[in-house]
Parts: structure tokens; C-alpha cells; sequence
């Protein structure tokens, strides 16, 4: 019995190395690419976790406030 093959390999029933069709780069598998081999590890010390919690519920508040208000704006026009 004969053992199934996919399209593209050889007669020796290796598979092609060179010049093989392939469906472009997705977005997620470009990212993917560049986290492993060209952008650094992210940082995940304590203190720059808690640094970036402060920051970031500190933005949400500001721009809560600034929604609210412009709200109360608009509303009154």
C-alpha cells in the first residue's frame, strides 16, 4: 500500500525546500515574527508593572472626567 502524499513533495517523498508557493504574511504571523526575533521582551519587574497600573487607571480617570464634561457640553447646547 502506497503511503499518502501531499502536493509538493518529491518522488523521494521530501518535501520541496525551495520555491514552494505559500499564502502571503498575515498581520498576526509579521507580529508574531518580530516579537521573536527583533523586538525586546517586555519588562515584567514589580516595579514597572505597579508603575504602569498607576499610569494607566491615572489616564482613565483623566479621560473619564473629560468625557463627562464634554457631555455635560454638548448636552447643554
Amino acid at each position: 500500500m502506497a503511503a499518502a502524499r501531499h502536493p509538493g513533495d518529491t518522488e523521494s517523498g521530501e518535501p520541496e525546500t525551495e520555491h514552494e508557493p505559500m499564502v502571503a504574511l498575515t498581520r498576526p504571523e509579521l507580529l508574531r515574527l518580530l516579537r521573536a526575533f527583533v523586538l525586546p521582551q517586555p519588562v515584567t519587574d514589580a516595579q514597572h508593572v505597579l508603575h504602569w497600573s498607576h499610569r494607566r487607571r491615572r489616564h482613565q480617570h483623566r479621560a473619564a472626567t473629560c468625557h463627562r464634561y464634554w457631555n455635560e457640553v454638548t448636552a447643554a447646547a
